[in-house]
């Protein structure tokens, strides 16, 4: 029926200008001899004849209602003027703070919780008085946004086909850039999202690779750069008019930059990959043409996004993934320097390093996976240390003179960062997935639950 719908006005059209055809021909044969017949015979018919101009008139208005219901969705955002800028790459910026530099609340209570049907894998992204985030529910994901201050939720967009991701939303030049997938999920795609685009679910553009992009982007300038696993890594214009062969800037493939999956570091010209397994490695790019400029081998993969201190890069290494990496034998954590990747400093961590590190002070507040939380400077000398009594697998952010991490028991702390103590604690609900790092902003902290998304803060 859906198939048949698109062309009847056609066919009705075309009936239309039939009889206008044949009406001279047909007026001029019942003129000659037979008007009395066709008088008779219309007489007869009419309502049949009313019927059919009836018809004619009705069968398109129908078509074009019933053709706009099949192309809405319930879901399709509402109309927006929303417009985003200040969160180009995973937690805001290089230093990896997920802050946005204002001070974090010492008093910790939920003020809010939205869309608590979903699971929240991925951080959050602020800007302003606005957070956005990507939830999931069962294998579909939808991106989210709502004001910070109140939790009102202001639009969510995304294709009806998005596939549940770990990649993380990023800001830039007005727009929302994700990936699509977990580490299993074959061709899927880097999404282009604007929030004033209604009536295409919001998408502006996408680009489908042959892997996974768990990869949180990269944005700098009008170029947005991303891991795709397998599939290596891309770098594309931003620029939503543009076609798709103007789009692609350069693709360095999977068989040179084999898994391929943590989020970049674009600096000074240069992008920063991690290598998982096949790879153990820390590659920069050209970030005009994907070049290989140098390569760091190491015995392990790397999968924490790196950080840059000054003039030194910090990674974090280990054999774990999400599911054994408190468990799965010891790690690392590496001080390079950025011109070539010499090792400045390292420190043996009990377990893997699959966190961002988060600049504080001159030095690195570094999450290992079994709970740890470590500061070191830039040459890996070990400064300070915390336990928390289950595993750590987000980022910890920063907030002037407090450190906030999320462990498995579900349990948020705020740390003071100079004596790496803790100063308060809040459950934000039963033991689970916490994957989501935490964001500190206007006074509160934000993070993604396995039941929703939640603002913790001190209360009026």
């Amino acid at each position: 029926m859906i198939a048949i719908l698109p062309i009847l006005p056609a066919l009705w059209g075309l009936m239309w200008l039939l009889g206008l055809l044949l009406a001279p021909g047909l007026w001029w044969l019942f003129r000659q001899s037979h008007w009395r017949l066709a008088l008779a015979f219309v007489k007869s018919q009419w309502r049949g004849f009313a019927v059919l101009t009836a018809l004619a008139i009705a069968v398109p208005s129908t078509y074009s209602a019933a053709l706009s219901a099949f192309n809405r969705s319930d879901d399709l955002p509402p109309k927006t003027n929303l417009s985003f800028h200040s969160w180009p790459t995973a937690r805001g910026s290089l230093l990896r703070t997920g802050s946005d530099d204002c001070r974090g609340p010492r008093e910790l209570a939920v003020l809010w919780a939205a869309r608590t049907d979903y699971v929240f894998l991925s951080s959050p992204a602020i800007c302003g008085k606005y957070v956005v985030a990507v939830g999931s529910k069962g294998d579909t994901a939808r991106c989210f946004c709502w004001n910070l201050i109140t939790g009102e939720e202001l639009w969510s967009g995304g294709p009806t086909d998005y596939r549940m991701t770990l990649s993380s939303p990023v800001l830039h030049d007005g727009l929302i850039f994700c990936g699509e997938g977990v580490h299993h999920t074959p061709n899927s795609r880097l999404l282009c999202l604007d929030p004033r685009l209604v009536d295409r679910h919001s998408v502006a553009w996408f680009w489908q690779t042959a892997s996974h992009v768990e990869c949180t982007p990269a944005c700098d300038e009008k170029t947005v750069y991303v891991a795709a696993g397998d599939d290596g890594v891309y770098a594309f214009r931003t620029d939503p008019t543009l076609t798709a062969q103007e789009r692609l800037l350069w693709h360095t493939t999977g068989d040179r930059l084999p898994d391929a999956e943590t989020a970049l570091a674009v600096h000074n010209g240069r992008v920063y990959v991690g290598l998982g397994h096949g790879g153990t490695a820390l590659v920069a790019l050209d970030a005009n043409t994907g070049a290989e400029l140098h390569r760091a081998t190491f015995s392990m993969p790397v999968f924490a996004p790196p950080a840059i201190l000054g003039d030194t890069l910090i990674i974090g290494l280990g054999p774990g993934n999400l599911v054994d990496a408190a468990t799965a034998g010891p790690g690392e954590l590496r001080c390079l320097d950025l011109e070539a990747l010499q090792t400045r400093g390292r420190l043996e961590t009990s377990a893997s390093v699959l966190s961002a590190p988060a600049i504080h002070a001159h030095n690195a507040v570094c999450v290992v996976a079994d709970g740890q939380v470590l500061t070191i400077d830039r040459k890996a000398n070990l400064l300070r240390q915390w336990r928390s009594p289950t595993p750590i697998l987000s980022s910890a952010a920063v907030s002037h003179d407090l450190v906030y991490c999320v462990d498995a028991d579900g349990l948020l702390t705020a740390l003071d960062a100079d004596q790496m103590a803790p100063v308060r604690r809040l459950r934000l609900g039963p033991s689970g997935l916490f994957v989501s790092s935490p964001v500190v902003a206007r006074g509160r902290v934000i993070v993604g639950t396995p039941a929703g998304l939640m603002c913790v803060g001190e209360t009026p």
